[in-house]
């Protein structure tokens, strides 16, 4: 993790004895807080600008895809993992789920313009909005069903040894979802069927290809129909 004071023109490396995090946030220059990327998620809080850090283990097992404080209140946030929303009123220490519908989101940004409203942008053409500080109130815009091809990208990414892939198709057609190495050697096929339209993802496990997976970079590939697109993901261990 590296520290700017002079707003980006140099940066400091802070040393931590951890590794593998992501989605550092700070309320303000001593309030901050991050995660790692390897799930049940460990979350890490400072309150002296960096200097130090707390880490408390959480049974949350969806990785995380941002973290928003209330304005006004550093104790309150919340957190947007792959398909739930977590709410924290003791600055990370604790975190208790938030149901905003019957079905899973794919969250993707989380933000409070002041202390009661708040913004949550998730896949599928969904924007969710709350007014009383985070208990969704409303849906702002939802396009249903109609939505384009896409491959996201895998969740955790670096990983060891699983991480989850996603991929959303508007038809009805054969999903062919494979794996390769760097050579363009196949090393796994993770679909090979037919998919209605919709959202779907698949969990990856490096562990599980005979042998074994070497750290390093790997290439994902999807075929819906005509519809073709690979992504890179990286082995770390």
């Amino acid at each position: 993790m590296y520290k700017t004071t002079d707003g980006g023109s140099t940066w400091n490396l802070v040393s931590l004895d951890v590794t593998n995090l992501q989605l550092v946030k700070f309320y303000d220059t001593q309030i901050g807080i991050c995660f790692s990327f390897q799930t049940p998620l460990t979350v890490f809080r400072t309150l002296d600008g960096g200097s130090t850090w707390e880490s408390f283990q959480t049974s949350i097992v969806n990785p995380a895809m941002d973290v928003a404080f209330i304005k006004e209140d550093p104790s309150k946030l919340w957190m947007i993992g792959l398909k739930k929303l977590y709410f924290s009123a003791d600055t990370g220490r604790t975190w208790n789920e938030q149901i905003i519908t019957s079905e899973d989101i794919l969250g993707r940004d989380l933000e409070f313009s002041d202390s009661t409203t708040g913004w949550l942008l998730a896949d599928w053409g969904k924007i969710y909005r709350s007014t009383n500080a985070g208990h969704i109130t409303s849906v702002e815009n939802n396009i249903g069903n109609v939505f384009s091809f896409s491959l996201f990208q895998n969740y955790p990414n670096p990983f060891n040894p699983t991480t989850v892939i996603s991929w959303q198709s508007p038809v009805s057609s054969h999903v062919l979802l494979k794996v390769y190495d760097i050579l363009g050697s196949e090393v796994a096929t993770l679909v090979n069927e037919e998919k209605a339209p919709g959202v779907y993802e698949v969990e990856f496990d490096a562990s599980s290809v005979a042998g074994g997976l070497s750290s390093g970079v790997y290439f994902y590939r999807i075929e819906v129909g005509s519809f073709v697109q690979t992504k890179k993901l990286v082995i770390l261990k």
